[in-house]
């Protein structure tokens, strides 16, 4: 059993943890088919391979026509254009349209040569071999002119940005076969205890659902990373370290849950650090809940030793784990914005962990913003109950008529319907 001294906490900043852990982690780069590539991280530019569109095209299903030969039609004196009914209407560019003459083209096909504009067939009437144009149009009419949309070789998405399913759209219409992307980090997650169970709680204490790792699961999978291993182990010393001996040259990043407090049964952080090694170490951070996450940073990987308690583990993994996952995945870390900014209906009282970052529930009514001083750690249904979450930095006590940044963070928070 190890001593409660060896335990001890020497917290640091939460933002100190995050450098720890990545620091020295080397993102790979691979590259993909634009369609593979939704939620990855762009490693470099991308341009366009073409221009966009490659040729004048057609807005409408009509004819095309020269916009001087429109001159002075009215539906009193329509204008008679000689119909070519040789072209292929999908081809026409193929063609030269010579004056007084019309070719059907189609929408989103190129027009033919020396047409400058579209009339669409309903505002136009055939008769025989003829059409008969009843307004004058100008030149470009329902024509999208070559390159109007981007050249070849402009800039269409700059190093970072995260593909969307409209950025694969964009990349397949530019011509792009192959982008490079970071890869996603390749993560484990374990959580510790006997007691834990994957099944839903019961009216019984015999076993605790292992709803924390499978939550943190769901988290890392949402911020790009990929889950190569992820158990339930036994909270003993031995254990834990063999597990992550064995795992450890072949991940970028171990999570573990539970086992990071003061009790006898909390064997995690001190298990790993008398038989992993490592180059860095933290134990606890300045964040409340959430002030026992500690981890280590080995020559090839990093350990991030999540609390088990649900509100602690939910703020280490806002404050440290998210930052960590988004830059392993090629992501700015601090990327998170607040959702609003809300003035405060009364002062904050609390002097617990004022040096601390405070991690707090907010709800908002009639405008302004309460929050909730008293929740204990345990309590899985506040997040819901509430409208959001504050982080108070150290040292401060935000006063009545403040405003104060309010967060929703996904992980947490389902998105409006």
């Amino acid at each position: 059993m190890y001593s409660i001294y060896e335990k001890l906490y020497k917290y640091v900043d939460p933002f100190e943890a995050v450098s720890l852990l990545i620091d020295g982690f080397e993102r790979r780069v691979v590259r993909l088919r634009p369609e593979k590539s939704v939620g990855y991280i762009l490693a470099e530019p991308v341009y366009a391979e073409i221009d966009r569109p490659y040729a004048n095209l057609s807005h409408v299903d009509g004819w095309a026509v020269r916009s001087i030969d429109t001159v002075g039609a009215s539906s009193e004196r329509p204008v008679k254009l000689k119909v070519r009914d040789d072209v292929d209407s999908r081809r026409a560019d193929q063609a030269e349209l010579r004056p007084g003459e019309t070719i059907f083209v189609e929408t989103g096909f190129p027009i033919p040569i020396n047409a400058d504009a579209v009339i669409q067939v309903e505002s136009a009437r055939r008769i025989g071999n003829n059409v008969y144009i009843y307004a004058p149009v100008t030149r470009g009419y329902n024509v999208f002119p070559r390159s109007s949309d981007f050249r070849k070789g402009e800039k269409l998405l700059d190093k970072g940005t995260r593909i969307t399913s409209y950025a694969v759209k964009l990349l397949m219409d530019a011509g792009v076969w192959r982008i490079k992307v970071y890869d996603k980090p390749k993560i484990a997650v374990y959580s510790t205890g006997v007691e834990l169970k994957e099944e839903p709680a019961m009216p019984s204490q015999s076993y605790i659902p292992d709803s924390s790792r499978l939550f943190i699961n769901h988290v890392i999978k949402e911020l790009r990373g990929e889950i190569i291993d992820t158990a339930n182990i036994p909270d003993s010393h031995e254990s834990i370290a063999r597990v992550i001996e064995e795992i450890i040259d072949d991940v970028d990043l171990v999570v573990t849950i539970g086992g990071v407090s003061m009790g006898p049964r909390d064997m995690t952080w001190t298990g790993i650090k008398n038989r992993i090694k490592y180059n860095r170490v933290f134990r606890g951070v300045k964040m409340h809940p959430g002030r026992s996450t500690s981890g280590f940073r080995t020559s090839t990987a990093s350990i991030l030793n999540l609390p088990g308690l649900p509100q602690s583990t939910i703020a280490a993994a806002l404050l440290v784990l998210a930052p960590v996952v988004r830059y392993m995945s090629g992501a700015d870390p601090n990327i998170d914005k607040p959702t609003l900014y809300v003035k405060l209906a009364k002062d904050y009282r609390s002097d617990k962990y004022l040096g601390f970052y405070r991690i707090r529930y907010v709800e908002i009514m009639g405008g302004e913003a309460v929050v909730w001083e008293d929740n204990p750690s345990y309590n899985v249904f506040t997040p819901l109950r509430t409208s959001g979450i504050t982080t108070i930095p150290p040292g401060k006590k935000p006063l009545k008529g403040e405003m104060i940044p309010v967060y929703r963070p996904r992980m947490i928070y389902p998105e409006p319907s």
